[in-house]
């Protein structure tokens, strides 16, 4: 009797050491990490794309001076579009060109461009709001072209050698910065009924095709895009 109870003691023991080792074992063993980590993503992106900067303002009064650092110089915007450049220090400030607003220019897109400053900006009148894509040289009171689009909400343009591509809301559209000319524009996206493509994202050009992403709002959790030949502005795949 007593040696069965010995051998069951033992037997007990054992297995109590045993699962210790066990989990000691598991414990030690370390946690390999299953989940697969996705590679990076290629762009692709065409080179020597050029990218307009916006003169922003504070939003404290529609009235104040719109301001951005471009470079080695600062950049201001009055409320009706007088253009002006000044150093780093904001001295030597002098006037670049001037929109002439009838009212208020809204939002302004510029880049210096060979001899001319490529403008794109967002303007009200006494009829409503517009948008204008457009090429001024210093000092002149009349942009060398001008393009209209009777619609709000532009989106960051894209250089691409001599073309750029702009976006308002509902329009896609390809210019000729040498004269202003229209390559393909598509101006029938916009839905009222979904709010499709009623802003966008900055254009992402590749070799043969341009992808427009409209911008995520409330009323569009999940963007949707288009791509387009950069030669004529059809969908491809």
């Amino acid at each position: 009797m007593f040696q069965k109870i010995l051998t069951c003691s033992a037997f007990v023991f054992l297995a109590a050491c045993s699962g210790e080792q066990v989990k000691k074992n598991i414990a030690d063993t370390p946690v390999k990490d299953t989940a697969v980590v996705p590679p990076p993503v290629k762009t692709n992106l065409k080179p020597g794309l050029r990218y307009p900067f916006e003169i922003i303002k504070n939003n404290k009064t529609p009235f104040e001076d719109a301001v951005a650092r471009w470079e080695n110089h600062l950049y201001y915007c009055g409320y009706r579009g007088k253009v002006s450049m000044a150093d780093t220090t904001g001295a030597n400030r002098a006037v670049l060109f001037d929109i002439k607003a009838e009212f208020l220019v809204d939002k302004i897109f510029l880049l210096p461009y060979d001899s001319v400053y490529f403008v794109f900006w967002q303007e009200t009148d006494h009829l409503g709001v517009k948008s204008y894509a457009g090429c001024f040289k210093r000092d002149s009171e009349k942009p060398e072209w001008k393009v209209t689009y009777k619609v709000p909400n532009i989106g960051p343009p894209v250089i691409d050698n001599r073309t750029v591509y702009v976006t308002a809301a509902g329009i896609i559209s390809s210019i000729d910065l040498s004269n202003g000319n229209t390559n393909w524009k598509c101006d029938t996206l916009f839905s009222k009924y979904t709010m499709a493509f009623y802003k966008f994202e900055r254009p992402r050009v590749y070799d043969s095709a341009v992808v427009f992403v409209e911008s995520k709002t409330k009323a569009r959790r999940f963007p949707d895009s288009l791509k387009v030949s950069v030669r004529t502005g059809r969908q491809v795949k």
